[in-house]
């Protein structure tokens, strides 16, 4: 069975991007996540969650991966987020993963969207 565990409109605030003034003042980012997890037994019929379907320690992660170090491209962060999200639990077949910025044009959000899968 798969399992999609979602993360919706979290917003954090970071410093990224090619801009000079994006590496000297934090702006908003929105990131959504889906992490496709594959389990052999049915967790929503037992009413229980296994240890490493947790939607805090994914949070704590992404957050961990913004703060670490400046990135110049949301396409890199994007990568790096979903490598170690896919890393942590051999179970984990996809990441979905959109960075959005939501004030660096005043008229409208953009962003990107990367889908990793195992090999």
């Amino acid at each position: 069975m798969i399992y999609k565990l979602i993360i919706k409109d979290f917003k954090i605030i970071a410093k990224h991007g090619l801009l000079p003034i994006e590496k000297i003042e934090a702006q908003e980012f929105v990131v959504n996540v889906i992490v496709e997890t594959k389990f052999e037994s049915d967790y929503a019929d037992i009413d229980k969650l296994p240890a490493n379907k947790c939607y805090a320690e994914i949070r704590e992660e992404i957050i961990k991966i913004f703060h670490a170090e400046t990135k110049n491209t949301i396409e890199h962060l994007a990568y790096k987020i979903c490598q170690k999200i896919l890393s942590d639990c051999e179970n984990r077949e996809s990441v979905e993963l959109s960075i959005m910025k939501s004030k660096l044009l005043k008229d409208c959000e953009v962003g990107i969207n990367l889908k990793l899968t195992r090999d």
